[in-house]
């Protein structure tokens, strides 16, 4: 073999060794820090607690497990590497296993979980929204409630830690929920990014959605002030049906809240309209 032959043929090898080496990257993808048994066993312990009758103290503690189970899947089963939105895989199995029904109850209808990607604090990165349900089956001659409670959790990124955490945000707060008139006609409620900050620069968005209780039905819209591991409730309005139609509230995005108001009925004081809108950092009540 003379000179220029092997001069080719070692060109060639390089050229091979490069190309290994740039598309490495897109095709081998880090090994997950737990393997997918462990994270399957996090959703599982929580769907083995969901046995009827479930007493509100089960079901706190049903809730914080979930949205626990979630974050851990987030923490130690996708690819720290890659951004959610190029891993579709993940989200679907997330959405898979973040059912929180197990098929021995028969007395919730299921809803099929969602997840959607939403810059919700407007900073450039998308937060996880987790749509799914919590059961709750109490079969007591009292408190006859059955069914299933829509569950949502908004999951952000810790940039400093590089560590997922999940936030309540449906029916409820991490910090306080009504129970038992958290069971929700639509699992899903609207999740919306508002436009407007505070004084320091903080970031707003809005949750509502239709409820259910044993005496009554109606909407629930609070408004969140968002930060990374700083969110807290700014504003909730409870609209009970019987007091008017809570579908005809209105908002914009730059936060202007209107109200309708309502007449006198055998079981609600007349209402007037009231337009909430955000002044010195706080939602304030003027009349429209």
């Amino acid at each position: 073999m003379n000179a220029t032959k092997v001069s080719i043929i070692l060109l060639l090898l390089l050229l091979l060794a490069s190309c290994e080496q740039s598309i490495a990257p897109l095709t081998q993808a880090p090994a997950l820090t737990a393997t997918a048994k462990q994270c399957r066993s996090r959703f599982q312990e929580v769907t083995e607690l969901t046995k009827p009758p479930i007493s509100d103290e089960e079901l706190v503690v049903i809730v914080d497990k979930a949205v626990e189970a979630s974050e851990y899947f987030l923490n130690n089963c996708t690819n720290s590497e890659l951004l959610l939105s190029e891993q579709p895989e993940r989200l679907a199995e997330l959405r898979r296993l973040g059912q929180f029904v197990p098929p021995s109850v028969t007395c919730a209808a299921r809803y099929t979980p969602t997840t959607l990607l939403m810059d919700l604090d407007q900073d450039g990165s998308d937060e996880l929204v987790l749509h799914t349900q919590a059961v709750r089956c109490d079969h007591s001659p009292f408190n006859n409630l059955q069914g299933a409670g829509g569950l949502s959790a908004v999951f952000d990124l810790n940039t400093q830690t590089d560590e997922w955490h999940g936030t309540l945000i449906w029916p409820c707060s991490n910090d306080s929920c009504p129970w038992r008139s958290a069971w929700v006609q639509s699992p899903q409620p609207e999740v919306t990014p508002l436009d407007i900050r505070d004084s320091q620069g903080r970031a707003f968005m809005l949750v509502a959605g239709r409820y259910y209780g044993a005496d009554h039905t109606g909407a629930i819209l609070t408004i969140w002030r968002w930060e990374h591991s700083a969110h807290e409730i700014a504003l909730e309005v409870r609209l009970s049906d019987w007091c008017g139609t809570p579908n005809q509230w209105e908002i914009s995005d730059d936060g202007y809240l209107l109200i309708p108001g309502a007449e006198e009925t055998s079981r609600c004081e007349a209402r007037d309209p009231v337009v909430y809108v955000l002044q010195e950092d706080e939602f304030v009540a003027r009349r429209p």
